[in-house]
C-alpha cells in the first residue's frame, strides 16, 4: 500500500476542499442572480410593449382630436350660417306681421264684387298685431251682398266678416251696407280658404 503525502500548505488544501465542496449559499446566489436578470428582462420587454401600445394610442387620440377640431370648425361655420338664416327669417316675419295686406284685401274685394255693386269706402286700421277694415258699399239686391260676403270670407284674406248695418234706400232703389272685416296677417292669407276647400 502506497501512502501519498500532501505537502501543500494547509491553507491551500482547505481552500481547494472548500472550492470543490457543495456550497448552498453560492447556489442560492446564482439562482437569485438568474431570477433577477430574467425578471428584469421580462419587465423590460413588457414595458417596451406597453410603451409602444401607449404611443399608438396617443397617436390615435391625437388624430381623433384633430378630427374633432375640424368638426368643431365646420359646426361653428354651420351655426353661423343658420343664425344668419334665422335672422333673415325673423326680419321677414316681422315685415310680414307689420305690413298691412292692403293689396290682398283690395284684390279679394275686386274679385268678389259683382256687376251693380259699388264700393264707397274701404278703411284699414291696425292695432297691435291685428288689422281690421271697415267697408261701405251699395248693391242692387241683398242676394249680391250675401254672395259678396261669402266670396270674401272664402278668399282667405279675411278671418271674420260682420255686417252691423244695412238698409234699403228708397230714393236710389239700392241696398246700402257696411262690413267690419278682420284681416289675416300676410303669412296666414290663403290658409282659411285652403282649409275650407
Amino acid at each position: 500500500m502506497r501512502v501519498k503525502f500532501d505537502l501543500r500548505p494547509a491553507a491551500l488544501i482547505k481552500k481547494e476542499v472548500k472550492r470543490n465542496s457543495f456550497n448552498l449559499l453560492g447556489l442560492v446566489m446564482v439562482i437569485l442572480i438568474i431570477a433577477f436578470v430574467g425578471s428584469s428582462g421580462f419587465y423590460l420587454i413588457d414595458m417596451t410593449i406597453r410603451l409602444l401600445s401607449l404611443r399608438d394610442e396617443v397617436y390615435f387620440l391625437n388624430n381623433q382630436v384633430e378630427d374633432l377640431e375640424l368638426d368643431k370648425t365646420k359646426l361653428q361655420a354651420e351655426i353661423g350660417r343658420l343664425r344668419n338664416r334665422e335672422k333673415t327669417f325673423a326680419d321677414t316675419l316681422k315685415i310680414m306681421q307689420d305690413e298691412i295686406p292692403t293689396i290682398e284685401a283690395l284684390g279679394a274685394v275686386e274679385n268678389n264684387i259683382s256687376y251693380g255693386m259699388g264700393l264707397t269706402r274701404l278703411q284699414f286700421t291696425q292695432r297691435a298685431a291685428a288689422t281690421s277694415a271697415v267697408m261701405s258699399a251699395t248693391a242692387n239686391a241683398t242676394e249680391q251682398i250675401v254672395g259678396f260676403t261669402d266670396g270674401i270670407q272664402g278668399s282667405g284674406v279675411f278671418s271674420k266678416t260682420d255686417m252691423p248695418t244695412s238698409q234699403y234706400v228708397e230714393a236710389t232703389k239700392r241696398v246700402s251696407f257696411t262690413l267690419n272685416l278682420a284681416v289675416n296677417p300676410i303669412g296666414q292669407i290663403g290658409q282659411n280658404s285652403s282649409a275650407q276647400k
